[in-house]
């Protein structure tokens, strides 16, 4: 330390304090590193995996690639998150093949990797018949994608199928083919396989229990099916066959069937299960078309089994959705939902079970966490709502019905929902009314599918007081069937709205169409949606009147708002097959600044269709300070009151649930948010540590004074550190409390950091006026600035801080606070005015400095030494000894003269004597009397030396004299001295040399009030 401190004396001031920084900097890298790795740390050094073991190579690696994309966007989400409970998640690719024997090694290389906590895949059906005995023999919960019929597939307590077998699927289509479209002739293409044997064979025999039969079956083999294909169209056309065409395959397969007959001039309905829905087979069937007209032509009508639409789906759905199309700039299918939902499922489960019950493996946990999920009570939230398992590991879901307008895949206008086992008595009268249908040995309702669309024109008046909004907007319903879609309850309406008169209205064909234009008051959080905290949930919602979900179903009516399409080219994704194209289009490439801001995730929600709309109509102008977080419009399923309806009342009747529809957003403040730059937990963390010792640095420099520079850069260190500190804990509080804590809470932990935003720069005003007013300010005077001002200004600003506390955080009037404030302050005022007009004045006196302590000053008619300086008084010493006090009010009004501020003071003197002396003789004699003066200064500068002058002869009290005016400059304390001094040697010098005086030479007097006294 000692050899140091000569070193740190070469330093300047700004290179030792970037040195203090530097040192600073690297203590909080140090302290993160330790919080880090005690902490922040992954428990374990590899990450938990889970697998997806799917087809990446052959006929079918688009499905692969699906549920890779899905399973991976959920591993980015966590991780970006902070991972599970500190430990990341990761994805394990493994290729299952075409094989027996590929699926039997994909199985092993996920088993046996102790990292691998689940498994997510497996595509074709006997694949999974051969690995599914090896996950329980390590215990790995799998969650199947494969179609392939529950008998084929051995059980395993491990296993569990969200999906319904294609056996289900294929007579589900069968029974609506029939019953709901009415068709009587179908065609079926199939695969020459057992598996299209098979679901040839089970369509078939639905149709016959209706008292018709499939006519013809064309079984294709896998290498001549182009051959044969062209041989079927032509005996089509021979014959001139008229109905349904039932394509059965794999995607390739169903693609190149499909792409002949419309290639072939084939325009009858085509049909298909839920390979036709998946994304694999909308851009294979783009690179596939070679014939007239564009691939969305060719697709147009074309019906299918699916899983899941988008357009019937919630809003986890639309937000899944979202967050795919951002991250991977292509749209999603049902694969990726379905893989993203499992991953999440196990993630889940991970998240609840990590680091509990330390005597069970992860893949246990897992497991029974996934077959905790037994029934609807318990059922997983997932994107294509509540999945639940039975006892053989199997989703209670079922299929719906998908229909291509265009490229677009929507649902078709009439869906089937199944009714439950205790349900309505008299099932035999719903099935001949036509209201419900005998499928897969169980009845089912004919659900009636409303596209309904909603634009939000303008949003306005937003009162967070009320909780309320005006919202003004268009609705719109397309439809067939008898029935009045249109009345509906707004659920949020603060008064109730009526559908009244329509704005426009008309039909084309069996298609009805009803628009309308309304405005209206709605409270905002009309629902639990995820959100965080100081957002706000603006938008409605509706539901039908009296019909339930198993008579109407409100769908989006995303192609009727103009989004589908336009999204896609908006955002640069891959052109859909309207686009005329042959060949598969490929992602636009990003540019640089694409790509940064991808890298810090800055686009999740940009590519929204519905937000991008929203934003380009304004909708938001008559709510400044407001900005769209992310918005949707989906439909969910919910329980509502039926108000007592027989309907809905009694033993064996439907549950009283309802089709709704939302049209919601979150908006969020205008202004400046942390969590727009920092993500995860572990930034906010690290970021806390660096400002907390800042701001000890900042401390420490301040425990010794070191004068003006130091005080600066101690306040500009906690002018940048403390408020970071402040907005760092204060996220991380805010977010445990979100987790851990009541919504009373978590309200009173943010309105404490709120109050802080105000009383942080109030404490560095204080600390600013401390070191740039007060502290100059005595030294200047050399005086304490008394405690009471100080004291004063620090409760006004405190005051201030307080008024913005109360107007901003607690959102209330100070009206009354300042008024009754202004009272207190004048009374005050006037009660201490006097005292108070003193202290400003002697403020002004110590800036201006007309004189210091020591002075010699004229004030008004007193003369004295000035002894004493306060901020209410000014006290003199008088030249006899007396103390004067003046008030400084007075005193800055007064008249001052001070003698001590000049170097030197100017005496004039007048000499006489007898005319008859030579006067140059005596103006020599003068001078060197002058020049003998002890008192006088020598350093004095010429235009201040001693002169005399002769100024002729004047009658002086009845004699002629002649007249020598002398001047000196002098100190004023010696002034008297140096006057006697010359007058002593201007006597001797004149007796010496017999200049004659008067008997009483006329002379000035020494008193300073006479008139020789300085000019």
């Amino acid at each position: 330390m000692q050899n140091l401190r000569p070193w740190l004396g070469t330093l300047t001031k700004k290179q030792l304090f970037t040195l203090f920084f530097v040192l600073a900097a690297i203590v909080a890298s140090a302290l993160s590193a330790l919080v880090w790795m005690f902490f922040l740390k992954e428990p374990v050094g590899n990450p938990m995996r889970i697998a997806v073991v799917a087809p990446f190579t052959g006929a079918d690696k688009a499905q692969g690639e699906a549920m890779q994309r899905g399973v991976d966007l959920l591993v980015q989400q966590i991780n970006r998150k902070g991972g599970i409970q500190g430990r990341m998640l990761a994805m394990e690719k493994i290729d299952e093949g075409t094989s027996a024997d590929s699926a039997i090694q994909a199985a092993r290389k996920a088993e046996t990797d102790p990292d691998v906590i689940g498994v997510v895949g497996h595509w074709h059906g006997a694949a999974a018949a051969k690995a599914i005995p090896l996950y329980g023999e390590k215990s790995l919960p799998a969650i199947l994608m494969t179609s392939a019929p529950d008998k084929s597939l051995p059980e395993n307590p491990y296993v569990f199928r969200p999906l319904i077998d294609e056996t289900t699927e294929i007579r589900f289509l069968a029974n609506y083919l029939r019953n709901v479209v009415g068709e009587k002739t179908v065609f079926v293409l199939h695969e020459a396989n057992p598996r299209g044997e098979q679901l040839a064979t089970a369509f078939d025999e639905v149709y016959q229990r209706f008292g018709t039969k499939v006519l013809y079956k064309w079984p294709l083999t896998p290498g001549k099916m182009d051959d044969e294909l062209k041989a079927v169209v032509a005996e089509v056309e021979a014959k001139k066959l008229f109905g349904t065409f039932l394509v059965l395959g794999e995607v390739e397969s169903a693609i190149r069937m499909i792409a002949t007959l419309r290639e072939g001039g084939v325009r009858q309905r085509i049909v298909g299960m839920r390979q036709l829905a998946s994304r694999g087979f909308q851009d294979g069937f783009a690179a596939e078309w070679k014939g007239k007209g564009t691939p969305a032509a060719a697709l147009n009508g074309t019906l299918m089994t699916t899983p899941m639409l988008f357009d019937t789906a919630g809003e986890r759905a639309q937000k899944f959705q979202t967050g795919f199309s951002g991250f991977h700039h292509t749209w999603p299918d049902w694969v990726a939902a379905y893989a993203y939902e499992s991953a999440k499922l196990m993630s889940e489960a991970l998240a609840e079970g990590y680091g509990k019950e330390g005597d069970k493996t992860l893949r246990q946990r897992v497991r029974e966490h996934i077959a905790a999920r037994n029934q609807v009570e318990k059922a997983f939230p997932g994107i294509n709502g509540p999945l639940f398992f039975n006892a053989r590991g199997i989703a209670a879901r079922d299929s719906m019905v998908g229909l291509y307008d265009g490229a677009s895949l929507v649902a078709a206008m009439t869906q089937l929902s199944p009714i439950r086992e205790e349900g309505v008595t008299n099932l035999l009268g719903e099935v001949t009314s036509g209201r419900a249908l005998y499928v897969n040995d169980r009845f089912m309702y004919k659900t009636n599918v409303v596209y309904t669309g909603v634009r939000l024109a303008k949003v306005s008046a937003l009162d967070r007081s009320a909780n309320t909004v005006e919202i003004d907007f268009s609705v719109w319903f397309r439809w067939r069937g008898d029935f009045e879609p249109q009345d509906v309850v707004f659920t949020n309406a603060v008064t109730p709205l009526t559908l009244e008169k329509p704005t426009r209205e008309g039909k084309d064909g069996d298609m009805n169409y009803r628009a309308y234009r309304l405005r209206g008051k709605f409270y905002m959080g009309y629902s639990d949606i995820e959100r965080n905290y100081g957002t706000q949930l603006v938008g409605l919602s509706f539901h039908h009147r009296t019909l339930g979900s198993h008579n109407l179903m409100y769908v989006s009516d995303l192609l009727g708002m103009n989004l589908v399409n336009r999204a896609q080219g908006e955002a640069g994704y891959p052109p859909d097959s309207q686009s005329g194209s042959g060949a598969e289009a490929k992602p636009k490439e990003p540019t640089l600044l694409e790509r940064v801001r991808a890298y810090f995730h800055l686009d999740e929600e940009v590519t929204d269709p519905i937000e991008v709309a929203l934003n380009r109509d304004k909708v938001l102008a008559g709510a400044s300070g407001w900005l769209i977080m992310r918005a949707w419009l989906s439909q969910e399923v919910m329980p509502r009151g039926v108000d007592g309806s027989p309907v809905f009342v009694g033993f064996g009747k439907p549950r009283p649930l309802f089709s709704l529809l939302d049209a919601g957003m979150v908006l969020k403040p205008d202004r400046f948010d942390a969590r727009d730059v920092l993500h995860s937990t572990d930034q906010f963390v690290y970021l806390a540590i660096f400002s907390f010792v800042m701001s000890m640095l900042a401390r420490l420099l301040d425990r010794k004074d070191r004068g003006q520079f130091w005080r600066i850069q101690t306040l500009f260190l906690r002018m940048i550190f403390w408020p970071t500190l402040l907005m760092t804990i204060g996220n991380l509080a805010r977010d445990y409390s979100l987790q851990n804590f009541t919504s009373s809470t978590v309200d009173g932990v943010v309105m404490v950091f709120d109050t802080l935003w105000f009383f942080i720069p109030a404490r560095l005003a204080i600390i600013a006026l401390e070191r740039f007013i007060w502290v100059p300010l005595e030294n200047r005077t050399q005086r304490k600035i008394p405690n009471v001002l100080r004291m004063t200004v620090v409760l006004i600003v405190y005051l201030l801080a307080g008024f913005g506390v109360v107007a901003f955080v607690m959102d209330k009037s100070i009206t009354s606070m300042l008024a009754t404030s202004g009272v207190m302050a004048m009374i005050i005022g006037m009660a201490v005015q006097s005292n108070l007009r003193d202290i400003v004045s002697g403020i002004m006196l110590n800036i201006e400095r007309p004189f210091n302590i020591g002075d010699t000053i004229r004030l008004n008619n007193s003369m004295g030494v000035v002894s004493d300086i306060t901020w209410r008084t000014t006290r003199l010493t008088s030249l006899d000894g007396q103390q004067i006090s003046f008030p400084n009010s007075k005193t800055s009004d007064a008249e001052i003269q001070n003698f001590t501020k000049p170097r030197n003071i100017k005496r004039n003197l007048d000499v006489y004597t007898d005319p008859r002396h030579e006067p140059a003789f005596v103006l020599k004699l003068i001078k060197e009397c002058l020049a003998q003066v002890k008192s006088l200064p020598t350093d004095a500068p010429a235009n201040e030396a001693p002169k005399a002058y002769y100024f002729g002869v004047t009658l002086k009290e009845g004699a002629w004299v002649a007249h020598y005016p002398v001047g000196m400059y002098m100190p004023f304390a010696k002034r008297k001295a140096a006057i006697q001094e010359f007058w002593q040697l201007l006597w001797k010098t004149f007796e010496a040399n017999n200049i004659a005086w008067r008997e009483r030479p006329l002379q000035a007097s020494e008193d300073d009030e006479g008139s020789d006294g300085a000019v």
